[in-house]
């Protein structure tokens, strides 16, 4: 009986290590139906797990490890407004000015979350802007 409890008691201990810390995530991010070609999703953690890193978003997909977790998701998409030269004279290189295309609310002032569980594998960001 005591070598039953002893097993049981070690298998609990083991299990409960057993949850991944992190998982690999997915999906798609749209700005009014229509994908988001170049950008960055981030998900900060608001608990005490591990930092994530900002994933780039290519065609209006991302995919990543994500840390499980409370996560405050931002989602920034610059575009190019200008170039122009880096400094003046011959051969300077060319610098890109961008701006961010999204509102604050999805950025600067995110107003999404996102709760990562270790069964979540894709999530999808359909995004309206005026």
């Amino acid at each position: 009986m005591k070598r039953f409890l002893f097993g049981l008691c070690l298998a609990a201990i083991l299990c409960t290590g057993c949850r991944p810390s992190a998982v690999t995530l997915g999906g798609t991010v749209t700005v009014n139906g229509q994908p988001v070609e170049k950008g960055v999703i981030d998900f900060a953690s608001l608990d005490s797990a591990p930092v994530s890193p900002s994933l780039e978003i290519v065609g209006g997909r991302y995919r990543g490890k994500i840390s499980v977790g409370m996560k405050r998701v931002s989602i920034s998409a610059p575009v190019v407004t200008e170039r122009r030269p880096e400094h003046n004279g011959p051969g300077a290189p060319m610098l890109e000015v961008t701006k961010e295309s999204l509102p604050a609310k999805y950025n600067a002032s995110t107003e999404l979350t996102l709760e990562v569980t270790p069964a979540l594998r894709e999530k999808n960001y359909d995004l309206t802007v005026p």
